[in-house]
């Protein structure tokens, strides 16, 4: 076990992702200076990039063993990915984001997924972001996150030590 590659099955995922946005950015990115934007497209050029930052991000902290500060970062990934789809959903609502996003104006993260969701999901925005707010808020529902069962695989093995966020090797 190597405690600098936490799990290669799981990083694969981060990998290709990493490689399909930087492919994204380096083709993408320098067109958008060049084209007469409508507000939709000024929103994704704006949220798409920092989206990418934390993609990169977390798949840096899985790498690491950081998984707890990991999942707190999917709570600002999932909010930039809903609020792009919601405005691309919802063309009527841009007006929103080009005049500041405000907080009282703005929709929750909940009531996008529910606008979204429509009829095929009703209601699924709290079940979605619940866990999601927990995590980020750090109410006591989010220890369970941080919780881990100590195994020891074979004996030959050093069983695995772990601290606050981070899984190490005895």
């Amino acid at each position: 076990w190597n405690p600098r590659r936490l799990d290669a099955e799981c990083l694969f995922f981060w990998k290709r992702l990493k490689a399909k946005l930087a492919r994204f950015a380096w083709t993408i990115a320098p067109r958008t200076f060049q084209l007469e934007k409508n507000d939709l497209q000024r929103a994704a050029c704006q949220v798409i990039p920092s989206g990418i930052s934390l993609v990169l991000s977390i798949r840096e902290l899985v790498r690491q063993g950081y998984l707890y500060g990991a999942l707190v970062l999917m709570r600002a990934l999932a909010e930039r990915s809903v609020a792009i789809l919601y405005l691309y959903r919802f063309p009527d609502k841009v007006g929103i984001w080009t005049s500041g996003w405000h907080y009282k104006k703005r929709p929750t993260l909940a009531q996008m997924f529910n606008e979204i969701g429509d009829s095929k999901f009703p209601n699924c925005g709290p079940e979605i972001t619940r866990s999601l707010n927990s995590l980020t808020h750090g109410d006591p529902a989010s220890s369970m996150w941080n919780l881990v069962k100590l195994v020891k695989i074979r004996l030959d093995m050093p069983s695995r030590k772990f601290s606050i966020g981070r899984i190490f090797v005895a």
